[in-house]
């Protein structure tokens, strides 16, 4: 779904258009620029939630926020990967998958 910079501070409770701009000035959110004008994604609306939980509800500093949206990004893609990985490995024989579970239980004996 794709909303304009109304849609977006109609959403966000407490998101005034001066921290919309803030948040795209520090890049925090990428909204697409068609013809001058900026349009969001549902994932820039998450974002902006989550950007405005973590300084009024936890007061995390604007410093800070850069360091946490990269780690959330990370894992965000960590947990594609994976999941890429075990339908991967669910496409396999039985006996393959098996042999990839053993490996596994080894490598987890070994740390």
């Amino acid at each position: 779904m794709v909303f304009t910079e109304a849609d977006v501070i109609a959403k966000v409770e407490g998101l005034s258009p001066e921290h919309l701009y803030m948040c795209i000035d520090e890049g925090w959110i990428n909204p697409k620029q068609t013809e001058g004008r900026a349009y969001f994604a549902d994932i820039d609306i998450v974002r902006l939630q989550l950007i405005l939980n973590l300084q009024i509800d936890l007061s995390i500093n604007a410093e800070s926020i850069p360091i946490i949206l990269s780690l959330i990004d990370q894992l965000h893609g960590l947990r594609h990967k994976l999941r890429s990985l075990a339908e991967a490995v669910g496409e396999q024989p039985e006996d393959i998958q098996q042999v990839i579970l053993q490996t596994m239980e080894s490598n987890q004996k070994q740390k």
